[in-house]
This record gives C-alpha cells, sequence and structure tokens, in this order.
C-alpha cells in the first residue's frame, strides 16, 4: 500500500480546503455587514448615493481579496487563525457584523506573514472595515469642521462666476435668491473614502505588495474625488433648475458615474506607473510585517 503517495495527495486537497473555508468565511463577514447598513430614506438623495457608492466598492473589495486568497500558495493553520476566524463567524451571527470583519482582517494580516496574497486580501478587508465602520464615526466628531470648508469652496467658486453669491457656515447663497445648504451626505469625506477604497482594492488586486510611489497615487485618487465633489455643490448652488438635476434628478447618476470611473482609472493608471518607478518585486517572497510600505 503506497502510504507516501496517498499523503502526497492529500495534502494539495487539504491545502484547497482550507482555501475554500477561509474564502467562504472572509464572504460570510463581509456579505453579513453589508445586508445589515441600515437602509436611508430616499429623500436623502447624497446619502442614498454615498451608501450606494459604497456597498458598490465593498462588493469589488470583496472580490479583490477572493482573487487574492485564490492566488495564494499556502494557507494559514495556526491556532490563532482558527480560533479567530471561527470568532468572526459566531460575531457576524450575533449581528456584530463591524467586529467580525475587524477580527477577519485581522486574521489574514497577521496569521501568515509568509504568504503576500494573505495579507493583501487582509489589507483590503481591512480597507472595507476602515471604511464601514471607522469612517463613520471618523466623520460625526469631524463634520462640523468639513462641511463649512465644503461650502467655503464651492461658495468662493460661486462668488468668482457670479458676483454677489455668498456663503455662511454652511449655507452657500446664490444671486437669485436660491440657497443651499450643505448636509452630511454631500461632505468631499464621503468621496475621499470611496476614493481610498478604490485605491487599495486596485492596488492590492494589481500587485500583492506597497510600494512608495502607491502614496501619490492614493493623494492624487482622493484630491480629484474631492474636486468632484465641490465642482457638484458649485452647480447646485447656481439656480433651482440646476440642483433639481444635479442633486434630485439624472445629474446625480452622471456624476456618480463619473467619479467612480475616474477614481478607477486614475488608480489603475498609477499603479502601473508606480511599477515602472519601483523595483519588481516577487509576490511569492515574505515580507516584512513591520513597514507597510516597501521601497
Amino acid at each position: 500500500m503506497d502510504t507516501v503517495g496517498t499523503s502526497d495527495r492529500s495534502a494539495p486537497m487539504l491545502q484547497r480546503t482550507q482555501k475554500i473555508i477561509l474564502i467562504a468565511v472572509v464572504a460570510f463577514v463581509v456579505c453579513g455587514m453589508m445586508l445589515a447598513t441600515p437602509r436611508l430614506e430616499v429623500s436623502d438623495a447624497d446619502a442614498v448615493g454615498a451608501q450606494s457608492g459604497l456597498q458598490v466598492f465593498e462588493l469589488l473589495g470583496l472580490l479583490a481579496a477572493i482573487y487574492c486568497l485564490a492566488k495564494a500558495r499556502s494557507m494559514p493553520a495556526t491556532a490563532f487563525q482558527s480560533a479567530s476566524l471561527a470568532g468572526a463567524v459566531l460575531l457576524s451571527l450575533l449581528n456584530f457584523h463591524g467586529a467580525a470583519v475587524i477580527i477577519a482582517a485581522t486574521s489574514l494580516l497577521c496569521g501568515n506573514l509568509g504568504d503576500a496574497n494573505i495579507k493583501a486580501a487582509g489589507t483590503i478587508v481591512a480597507a472595507i472595515a476602515v471604511q464601514a465602520v471607522v469612517a463613520p464615526f471618523v466623520f460625526t466628531k469631524v463634520a462640523p469642521f468639513l462641511l463649512p470648508l465644503d461650502a467655503a469652496a464651492a461658495g468662493f467658486l460661486l462668488s468668482m462666476i457670479l458676483p454677489g453669491a455668498s456663503w455662511s457656515g454652511t449655507v452657500i447663497h446664490s444671486i437669485n435668491g436660491h440657497s443651499v445648504v450643505v448636509l452630511a451626505g454631500c461632505s468631499s469625506f464621503h468621496n475621499l473614502s470611496l476614493a481610498m477604497l478604490c485605491w487599495v482594492t486596485i492596488t492590492m488586486a494589481y500587485r500583492p505588495y506597497w510600494t512608495r510611489h502607491d502614496l501619490w497615487v492614493g493623494a492624487r485618487a482622493g484630491f480629484i474625488q474631492i474636486t468632484f465633489n465641490v465642482a457638484r455643490l458649485l452647480l447646485v448652488s447656481i439656480s433651482y433648475p440646476m440642483f433639481h438635476f444635479w442633486h434630485d434628478g439624472v445629474g446625480r447618476h452622471y456624476f456618480a458615474a463619473a467619479a467612480t470611473f475616474t477614481a478607477t482609472l486614475v488608480v489603475a493608471m498609477g499603479v502601473l506607473r508606480a511599477d515602472r518607478k519601483a523595483p519588481a518585486r516577487s509576490p511569492e517572497a515574505p515580507i516584512s510585517p513591520a513597514p507597510f510600505f516597501g521601497g
């Protein structure tokens, strides 16, 4: 009886089983969080649009994480990872979805540092957790400071186009009696959050490590998204017909599509350019857990 041959054949099968289980756990906790996200009132068009855009990028992030895990050459089998992944599933079943995603990301990032693809998947899941769990909390603290800045940027540009227009706090006044209040759903913070999630997702799906040039790619993507949002605030502040088109009408869909396409294009082109500037690294090579960005 060829026991050695049987053992050699069972090892790849066990590895594939571990890979399927890990992918299933990640998909379960991320999808659970997405489905548990509270629905907003349809009348809050900007907030609904921001939430829809976030969910689209969360789904793309999940697919990218699954892609990275499928490429992994080894699967985690440590007690830490087994316990943390089991805990993530349990927390998700108990409706603690944010904590479940954070634990799943920690397991991927810390459990098997010898495989760059597993760490890349963990980075994407961590980015999803930051956008869905941490970012809303941070926004509640910084909104009183950010919303007046959005209003000031759009109000200043409006006053350059329409002399006599002004702004005060979070209110922008046009010359025809039309005024717009910049609410939380209109903040550039949401567009910046989507740009950062897009940046992490595309970069890690393309190659499972960071370079210093990627920082500039993320900065450019964030700046362009802020510019997009200020431009839209400017348009809705000009007059009520413009407000109706760009805020409540089909214009908001044009804006969302253009912002999403631009973020994706800028990040994709930036990653390709960063690869030409930085030396290539084999994804099979182990990476250090300490530096997040490598040269």
